[in-house]
C-alpha cells in the first residue's frame, strides 16, 4: 500500500519510527482518530488505514472483526464517504507525506515475516482442559524474536501441552518456551 526508499543507516536504525513510506496510486493511507475520523493535520498521531480498489470484502463469516476493522470515512471537501480497512497500527503523516508507524494498538507481533496474534495462542491454549490461565509475550535474545508462553497452574505437564498446542497452532505460531507459574 505504500513505498518507502530506504536511505543508509538512518532508517535502519530507526526503530521506533519506521517510516513506511508514501501511498501507492490508487491506494489511499490515512491517519484516524479513535471513532474513524480522518485526521488531516499533518505529524498528529493516530491510527493507520487505507483503502482503494484492492481492499478486501471483509473477513469470511467474521462480522464482529469486520464491524471493528471496516468502516466508512468521510474524505475531501465534499464530504465523499470513502470504505477504508484499520490497520491496527499506531502512526502519523508527516509534513513531507510520509508516513511512519510506532507499532500496533492490539497484541499482534510480526515474527519472521508472520503476523501473529497472542491472544490467538492464548485462546488455544486455554482451550486445554487442565489449564487455567495463560499469557503469550514475545522475548528477544541474540537479535531474535521469540514467543513465550506462561500457564498456570504448574501441576500441567509441559510435554503433554506442547504436544496439544502442536496438534492446534501452525509452526510458526507455536511457543519456543512453556513456563509454569
Amino acid at each position: 500500500m505504500t513505498w518507502h526508499k530506504v536511505n543508509g543507516e538512518y532508517d535502519c536504525q530507526t526503530v521506533t519510527d519506521a517510516p513506511i513510506g508514501t501511498p501507492i496510486i490508487p491506494r489511499s493511507v490515512f491517519i484516524i482518530d479513535e471513532e474513524g475520523v480522518v485526521i488531516k493535520k499533518s505529524n498528529v498521531h493516530g491510527e493507520i488505514a487505507v483503502s482503494g480498489p484492492l481492499l478486501s470484502m471483509g473477513y469470511f463469516g467474521d462480522e464482529d472483526l469486520n464491524a471493528a476493522s471496516f468502516c466508512e470515512v468521510h474524505v475531501g471537501s465534499i464530504n465523499e464517504r470513502v470504505k477504508i480497512f484499520r490497520t491496527g497500527d499506531y502512526g502519523m503523516r508527516d509534513s513531507s507525506g510520509t508516513f511512519h508507524c510506532f507499532g500496533r494498538k492490539d497484541n499482534v507481533v510480526n515474527i519472521s515475516g508472520f503476523k501473529i496474534g497472542l491472544g490467538e495462542i492464548e485462546n488455544i491454549v486455554l482451550s486445554h482442559a487442565d489449564v487455567e490461565q495463560c499469557v503469550a509475550r514475545v522475548n528477544q535474545k541474540d537479535d531474535r524474536d521469540f514467543i513465550v508462553l506462561f500457564y498456570s497452574p504448574s501441576t500441567v505437564n509441559a510435554d503433554i501441552l506442547f504436544a496439544y498446542i502442536r496438534r492446534k497452532l501452525p509452526s510458526y505460531m507455536i511457543p519456543q518456551y512453556l513456563q509454569a507459574m
